[in-house]
Formats: C-alpha cells, sequence, structure tokens
C-alpha cells in the first residue's frame, strides 16, 4: 500500500463470517463488517456506548485465510486504507456512497482468545 496518509489501524468484533468470492479473473476478495463501541460521557454523568459499523474488503491470499480463519464475534485488529464506494440506486437512481475498509492485514486479537498458527508456502499470501 502506498503512502498516501490514508493509513487506517481499527480493532473491532467481527459482525457477520467473511465471504469469500472469486472475480471473472478467478482474483480471491473477502468481504465482512467490523463494529467497535464509542464510550461517551452524558450530561447526567451516565456513559452511552456508540456502535460503529464498516464493511471491509481484503483481497488475494489474504482474503482466503481471513475467510478460512476468522468467524463472527473475533476480535480483530484490520490496518488498510479507506476508500468510498460509489453507485447509482437502482430503485431511486440517487447517488449512494459508504465508506470501505480495504485491509491489507488482519490479526485476531490475542487478548481475548488463542490461536494457532499454519504458516503457508511464501507467494500464497
Amino acid at each position: 500500500m502506498a503512502d498516501n496518509g490514508n493509513n487506517v489501524v481499527m480493532t473491532g468484533n467481527m459482525t457477520r463470517n467473511p465471504e469469500l468470492f472469486f472475480g471473472a479473473s478467478g482474483k480471491a476478495y473477502a468481504k465482512f463488517s467490523v463494529a467497535w463501541n464509542q464510550s461517551k460521557r452524558l450530561p447526567s454523568g451516565e456513559w452511552e456506548s456508540i456502535p460503529h459499523f464498516f464493511d471491509v474488503t481484503c483481497f488475494d491470499g489474504l482474503a482466503e485465510h481471513v475467510a478460512e480463519s476468522c468467524n463472527k464475534g473475533d476480535r480483530v485488529t484490520l490496518t488498510g486504507e479507506m476508500r468510498q464506494d460509489k453507485w447509482i440506486d437502482k430503485e431511486s437512481g440517487g447517488n449512494r456512497s459508504k465508506v470501505v475498509l480495504v485491509a491489507n492485514e488482519v490479526s485476531i486479537s490475542l487478548r481475548w482468545a488463542t490461536a494457532t498458527t499454519v504458516k503457508v508456502q511464501k507467494g500464497n499470501g
């Protein structure tokens, strides 16, 4: 990833299992979502939890490894960059957009789980 100033590190819980797809060229990509909660003190002194949800996409070997290794509820740390997907809504004809994190690293948090690693051959990930 080029250093364009759009570097993101995010830790959160996977809200759904990764879905693995293969494009027309055979290139693998996976999609999933991650959520984290922001705590905010209200004027009353009580705390409010504000959830934030982000769609995540990753490619190639990383996509295959995430689909094989991660599940809904897993605590993960991601590095990557934010991108804005844009499209025209088929029903209304209006412009739509959403921000997506394109991950180049996904790690399971060892604070909340244990993991066993299996190294892959160089060039497969």
